[in-house]
């Protein structure tokens, strides 16, 4: 079994690992074939310290969304600064960018 995370750092440490394995999972897998026991079973944890991450697996999974959300507009921003936003046509090419550096992925 895993060492337990004792420092708020490591804690986050461990949250963050929990979403990788949890994003792995849900790529390979239908979100309702996973239960929050198969999320704990890999990352060799307890159920009990897993809801200690995350009380639902809906919580789990939005933060998950939250994660990719976050990444993707920090990598607009970085386009934004890269290539201003003069018209729509500027715009359209922003997001489509975005989005195509995001599929491929």
């Amino acid at each position: 079994m895993a060492k337990r995370a004792m420092t708020d750092e490591a804690k986050a440490l461990k949250a963050q690992a929990i979403l990788d394995q949890a994003a792995r999972m849900f790529e390979e897998s239908e979100y309702n074939h996973i239960k929050m026991s198969d999320i704990a079973k890999e990352m060799q944890m307890s159920k009990g310290i897993l809801f200690v991450y995350f009380k639902t697996k809906e919580a789990l999974f939005f933060n998950l969304l939250c994660r990719e959300y976050e990444i993707r507009l920090i990598r607009l921003t970085e386009l934004i600064i890269e290539q201003p936003i003069h018209n729509f046509n500027d715009f359209k090419r922003l997001i489509m960018t975005e989005l195509i550096e995001w599929l491929k992925r």
